[in-house]
């Protein structure tokens, strides 16, 4: 049988209650418009890059304590490749562009402010900085690296991109020091990569570009092309018996594809270091079956190894 509201009581809100009810209104009010905190965050975006130095657009944004400013600073930031991440930049400072919404009619207006002193115009700066020939990390290539997101490490292998603790700490402020970082965006250059990383939380995160010194990014490339077996000719305490032996190699040299290179190598026991000389070609080698012919013209025993130990390339600056 179904069941007639008609008469059912109403339930209504006591007189007792509405002050409490008009309070919480209110409160729930205040605190929608109250005043936020003052808040100044730095983002770093890479403008680009030539064979000695790279350059960053640094903007500072500055809410002003106001839920309708925000005021933005911009900078030209210009860095050597050859200084470490926490080395300081020709700066050059580019512009203020304040942003202002009416808090009663809602309408939005924008100031600009340029410089007293002249800055370089676009074209002189793009004349000097470029993107072309920069590639862009795919996700699976940023896979790859081996990221500790509490600790800021982030390495390929054994092969360390940049001194966490230290440069984290020089780049970005204390206020986010309890915070994990996260790895944006990687781009090389002919020599070089760039890390744009982000640091903090939501609306706090602030980024900052950190440069791969250029030795580090060739041992990066170095490590990102071997191939799991090599022959070895020789492994040596230390790396002028290394270059050594590979030079007397080379001059010995007859086979057209016997080249050699000297990596260092990681005990698996102890961790320390030896340095090998093996055969760049190795694979070919091996694979055509060329070992007891190569034994005899270059005269070494060539012993297979693997590479998953390998730790740096040893250049050989010797002309």
């Amino acid at each position: 049988m179904p069941v007639s509201l008609k008469n059912a009581p109403q339930k209504q809100i006591s007189s007792s209650n509405l002050p409490c009810l008009l309070f919480c209104l209110i409160l729930l009010s205040g605190l929608l418009h109250a005043t936020p905190n003052r808040n100044v965050k730095v983002y770093e975006k890479v403008l680009g890059t030539n064979a000695e130095s790279y350059a960053v657009i640094r903007k500072h944004s500055d809410n002003m304590g106001s839920h309708y400013s925000d005021h933005c600073k911009f900078w030209l930031d210009e860095y050597s490749k050859k200084d470490g991440p926490g080395a300081k930049p020709k700066t050059t400072f580019l512009l203020n562009q304040n942003h202002d919404l009416g808090a009663s009619d809602g309408k939005a207006s924008t100031t600009t402010e340029l410089p007293e002193n002249p800055t370089p115009s676009l074209s002189v700066i793009l004349s000097r900085y470029s993107l072309m020939g920069t590639k862009i990390w795919s996700q699976e290539q940023i896979k790859e690296l081996d990221i500790d997101h509490k600790t800021g490490r982030v390495a390929y292998r054994s092969q360390c991109l940049f001194e966490a603790g230290l440069v984290l700490k020089q780049r970005f402020p204390d206020s986010h020091a309890g915070y994990g970082f996260s790895l944006l965006s990687v781009a090389e250059d002919s020599n070089t990569m760039l890390l744009t990383i982000s640091k903090g939380m939501d609306e706090d995160s602030e980024e900052r570009v950190i440069c791969v010194s250029p030795s580090v990014t060739q041992n990066v490339r170095a490590l990102k092309k071997l191939g799991p077996i090599y022959l070895s000719a020789g492994t040596f305490k230390s790396t002028k018996e290394a270059l050594d032996y590979k030079r007397t190699l080379d001059e010995k040299k007859k086979a057209p594809k016997s080249e050699w290179m000297v990596w260092s190598v990681s005990r698996a026991a102890t961790g320390k270091l030896d340095y090998s000389v093996v055969l760049i070609n190795s694979n070919q080698f091996i694979a055509n079956s060329r070992i007891p012919r190569l034994k005899q013209v270059e005269g070494a025993l060539l012993v297979p190894i693997a590479s998953e130990n390998f730790h740096e390339l040893i250049v050989d600056e010797t002309p």
